[in-house]
């Protein structure tokens, strides 16, 4: 970040998707009065940090890990675990979202008997497989790497233990992750923060040209980077200079339609407003849709986010973000 800023002499910088990595270089941009724009990071991390010149869209880890569980109140009896491990990176990130898991887990009744956390690398989880089967677990939410959700799963196989349930983020999104391990990837679930389906300008297209450039295979993020420019863009043209103080102040507040991902409507601190989820995929069967509304102080609403949703689905249950006027329903076609 300082050589960007110091060397390159950039002004307005776009992020990484490791918190870690975009909290200190936040530090440096509220320093250096320069203006950075984040996505793929908890936005109670970055509200936590008070900054001034940073901005945020992506969601909680509570949020995140409730994911998992409106997953499961969908999954039939005969998969229902009984007794679940939350395994995480031992990483800030990890660590927040095994935290969410675990509380959305516990908070709907679900046993959680171990919370592991591991090194990112691992090249031998036979110990941490030994002890689930020790211990009869038969369920796992786990945020893993791409290289690592592959050996942990051809190990699994090798000490022939399959649990009834298994939910990854981050290491299961890939198409890699896949391709790599064809039929034995079948059966695990991820959650996703964005499809081509979504009713939203340009969002077929760029799935289109995603699978185009890899060979047929979709993505469910490749849409938030992709908004997140959009709303760099749009935020420029609107300040009429590429100033980054101008360009924050576009952004700080502002709503910003048709983007690839909806729209997006940031609060004042520069964290977006609501917690978004994409469409929810289990073998390209779908099976969760999410409307976010934006409450008024006079009591009315607007929508501010909508995926297909249409009159008579069932609603299945109601999350309320930090921000008290926002209301996520979570909808059941």
């Amino acid at each position: 970040m300082e050589k960007l800023i110091k060397v390159e002499g950039l002004e307005i910088i776009l992020s990484s998707n490791i918190t870690p990595v975009n909290e200190a270089a936040g530090i440096v941009a509220e320093r250096e009065q320069v203006y950075f724009q984040i996505n793929t990071s908890w936005t109670d991390f970055i509200r936590g940090q008070g900054f001034t010149w940073v901005s945020d869209i992506f969601l909680t880890p509570m949020a995140a890990g409730g994911v998992a569980v409106q997953v499961l109140t969908l999954a039939p009896d005969d998969v229902q675990p009984t007794n679940v491990a939350v395994m995480v990176e031992n990483n800030p990130d990890g660590q927040a979202l095994g935290d969410g898991a675990k509380a959305a887990l516990e908070g709907a009744g679900y046993t959680v008997g171990l919370y592991e956390l591991f090194t990112e690398g691992t090249k031998d989880f036979s110990s941490i497989i030994l002890k689930y089967k020790e211990n009869n677990i038969d369920g796992i939410v786990t945020l893993i790497s791409p290289a690592d959700g592959i050996q942990f799963v051809r190990q699994m196989k090798e000490q022939d233990w399959s649990p009834k349930f298994i939910f990854g983020w981050k290491g299961f999104w890939p198409t890699e992750f896949k391709n790599a391990l064809g039929e034995d990837a079948e059966g695990i679930v991820h959650d996703a923060f964005w499809t081509s389906t979504l009713d939203a300008p340009g969002a077929a297209e760029l799935g289109d040209k995603f699978k185009a450039d890899h060979d047929g295979n979709e993505s469910v993020s490749v849409g938030l980077p992709y908004a997140s420019v959009q709303i760099l863009a749009m935020a420029i043209e609107r300040a009429g200079v590429f100033e980054a103080e101008a360009v924050r102040d576009e952004v700080f507040g502002g709503t910003f339609e048709d983007t690839v991902y909806g729209t997006c409507v940031y609060d004042e601190d520069g964290t977006v407003l609501g917690e978004y989820y994409a469409d929810l995929f289990i073998e390209d069967c779908l099976i969760v849709e999410i409307k976010a509304e934006e409450l008024s102080e006079q009591g009315g609403s607007r929508v501010i986010a909508n995926t297909r949703i249409e009159p008579g689905d069932k609603v299945i249950g109601v999350c309320t973000s930090d921000h008290l006027r926002t209301l996520q329903k979570l909808l059941l076609k």
